[in-house]
């Protein structure tokens, strides 16, 4: 990384760095930068990308409509109802 793209990244992140830490976050990113050019060398044809290392399958079960409690069970512990609706304390004057 040149010194202009870590000005730029100081600047982005509105963050100023001392003259040691700017040495220590380019090399850094030299670092990674080699690694990604290590890893851009590996053969990757017919290898389907993954979201997990591990095969995961996820559980689901039937998208179904049903009422577990009616409108009357649910009320029964309200405060106080005004109609049909839940009617509680003001908490912001």
């Amino acid at each position: 990384m040149n010194e202009k793209a870590l000005l730029a990244l100081e600047k982005a992140n509105r963050i100023r760095l001392l003259d040691t830490e700017r040495e220590s976050v380019a090399a850094f990113f030299a670092r990674a930068d080699a690694d990604f050019e290590e890893l851009s060398r590996v053969d990757t044809k017919g290898v389907l990308p993954m979201v997990h290392m591990m095969p995961v399958e996820a559980p689901l079960r039937a998208d179904e409509v049903r009422a577990d409690f009616s409108r009357e069970e649910l009320q029964k512990n309200a405060p106080q109802l005004c109609g049909t609706q839940w009617a509680v304390p003001r908490v912001i004057e």
